[in-house]
């Protein structure tokens, strides 16, 4: 279960890589100054990238998921990189749901928005929504047309 887990969160991260989230497209006729500055962006997007994907796979999950060791979880992962406060720095938006069983409301899910703060990948956003009648929440990226950029929700 966790090897699928860790699998399926890889296979988006590459995904993202390559695809992004809401990336734009780059104008045409650009110079060979922006296209120095469009292959630095690139070179720290990759590094972003590995620091999240190192995070996660040297025990990031386990702090993360609240049940991690349940040999019965099953989790789904959807994750999004996005650059939501303008610091140049994208951010990666990652939810877990957890589909071994349905609670009254749904299926318990964990969606969590990691930053990279001083080098290091920190927790900046967390909602649980354990499935039940008490209710919970969850954190969205949706890309806002009008600013043209990435917003939380």
């Amino acid at each position: 279960m966790k090897t699928k887990v860790l699998l399926l969160t890889t296979v988006l991260l590459v995904i993202g890589m390559f695809c992004g989230c809401g990336a734009q497209q780059s104008p045409a006729g650009t110079t060979d100054a922006a296209s120095e500055t469009q292959t630095a962006a690139a070179a720290e997007q990759i590094e972003e990238e590995k620091l999240y994907a190192d995070y996660l796979t040297n025990g990031g999950y386990r702090e993360l998921l609240p049940d991690y060791d349940d040999p019965d979880a099953y989790y789904e992962a959807e994750a999004c990189l996005a650059d939501i406060d303008d610091d140049g720095v994208r951010e990666l938006l990652i939810h877990f749901t957890n589909k071994a069983m349905a609670s009254v409301r749904g299926y318990p899910a964990v969606t969590v928005l990691l930053g990279v703060r001083d080098g290091a990948v920190k927790r900046l956003g967390y909602a649980e929504n354990p499935g039940g009648s008490g209710g919970g929440d969850y954190l969205f990226i949706k890309y806002d047309t009008i600013t043209i950029r990435a917003a939380l929700l």
